[in-house]
């Protein structure tokens, strides 16, 4: 099923088929912490300059909720406006001087087979798990009782989303064992008794091997890419919102956060090269800025050449090195200047292909023309949240659009657009019932 849902229509850009052996990168002198949250969501510091802080702290809370939990001791140095590494522009960083001694072991241990189910969620929501995604939010939200709907299927995803990435399947390589123990936990957490672990079929035999032993099944990812992106793996068991798929490193720091009481501390990071091929793999302190990790790896990096966060095909281009790796960070790509594609404002020339190419089957041509001329409301017709965001309208365009940027922009405005008419409304509720007493 996985192989015909990769699609054929689409260009056939193959999936990483190699593994590469994991590399540690010291932690900087300072660890930066963006305040910005799952959709832009902006949230308040509850730490200032001069305070020292634990390994488990909230460095932020939103509604009264703490966010952004810190990983490290140390001392907050400055808190600063600054964006994060997906470009959102408004909110402040938190940089933090980490103490020498600093460990993320900030809570006690539980047995994840008999604590209580609640006690399991909170420990999530009070390490600061947050989802291995495009979007990250923590995962508490995602299969906890704040989540969109009950758990049905529940997908732990070995493979990796983009090509020449090898994150995730070098962490199943790594810790098999502990992602199978992981995968039931999550099961348990779920209330759901299809537990399925998602692995690419060269790497099926360390998928078989690290659930052996338990009820979770093991489904094989086409090597084609976008078979591997969340929303094509939810297809295949219906593709509702009660089929939840959740990232394998995602999954063992939970398992962590719960069995050795660890803060979310680092992220396994791949560099893609000048080539397009994986050159590196790092394990990355949680909060090390672009600029430490190029100074630390030894990686040139050269005037007019474009880093992205991320992979080739759904990365964030980069105009600081300032911004800081997250839970959400699987790869670091650098595309040398010679080689950068430039978009253009040229108009779409009706050509088709970016509907050939789609594998959900949208018109992105249409998506494209409304968000360019602020016609957000239009594109909700055209099943703008349908989009998976693969990036393959773009690469296919003769007129080298910007179409996954466009419609990123039309999901943007229409979430704030219906946002700001909830606020309203709520204001305008409480404002009536002011009066009527």
């Amino acid at each position: 099923m996985m192989e015909f849902l990769s699609g054929l229509r689409h260009p056939r850009i193959r999936l990483a088929t190699t593994v590469l052996p994991f590399q540690d990168l010291p932690s900087p002198a300072r660890l930066r912490f963006s305040l910005v949250g799952n959709n832009g969501v902006v949230y308040k510091a509850a730490v200032a300059v001069g305070d020292t802080v634990q390994a488990g702290q909230p460095l932020a809370s939103h509604d009264g909720i703490p966010r952004v939990i810190s990983p490290v001791s140390g001392t907050v140095e400055r808190i600063t406006p600054a964006p994060d590494i997906r470009g959102n522009r408004q909110g402040d960083t938190v940089i933090i001087t980490p103490d020498a001694s600093s460990s993320p072991k900030a809570f006690e241990g539980l047995d994840p087979a008999v604590a209580p189910i609640e006690a399991l969620w909170e420990r999530m929501a009070t390490a600061g798990i947050i989802t291995n995604a495009l979007s990250p939010r923590p995962l508490a939200d995602v299969i906890g009782p704040g989540s969109d709907a009950p758990v049905k299927v529940l997908i732990i995803n070995a493979a990796d989303r983009d090509p020449a990435v090898c994150s995730a399947a070098a962490t199943l390589k790594e810790q098999g064992a502990r992602i199978g123990q992981a995968a039931v936990m999550l099961g348990r957490m779920s209330k759901t008794d299809t537990v399925v672990l998602a692995a690419p079929s060269f790497a099926k035999a360390d998928a078989d091997t690290a659930v052996a032993g338990t009820s979770v099944s093991v489904t094989t990812v086409g090597d084609r890419y976008p078979a591997s992106l969340e929303p094509m793996l939810a297809l295949g068991y219906g593709g509702g919102a009660d089929v939840k798929v959740v990232n394998v490193e995602t999954a063992v720091a939970a398992l962590e956060a719960v069995c050795n009481g660890e803060v979310q501390h680092s992220k396994a990071v791949t560099f893609v090269g000048p080539e397009g091929t994986a050159i590196g793999l790092w394990r990355v302190p949680i909060g090390a800025c672009l600029m430490d990790i190029f100074a630390a790896t030894d990686l040139g990096i050269d005037e007019g050449d474009k880093v992205m966060a991320g992979g080739s095909m759904r990365g964030v281009a980069q105009y600081s090195l300032e911004a800081a790796v997250d839970a959400g960070v699987d790869a670091v790509t650098l595309i040398p200047a010679a080689k950068v594609v430039r978009y253009t404002n040229e108009p779409c020339i009706s050509c088709g292909a970016c509907i050939k190419a789609c594998p959900v089957n949208l018109q992105p041509q249409f998506l494209g023309r409304y968000a360019e001329y602020s016609l957000f409301d239009n594109t909700e017709d055209y099943h703008v949240f349908s989009c998976i965001e693969c990036g393959l309208c773009a690469t296919v365009c003769p007129a080298h659009r910007p179409l996954l940027q466009w419609i990123r922009l039309a999901k943007h405005e229409v979430l704030a657009k219906k946002a700001a008419a909830a606020l309203q409304a709520e204001i305008d509720a409480t404002e009536q019932a002011g009066e009527g007493e």
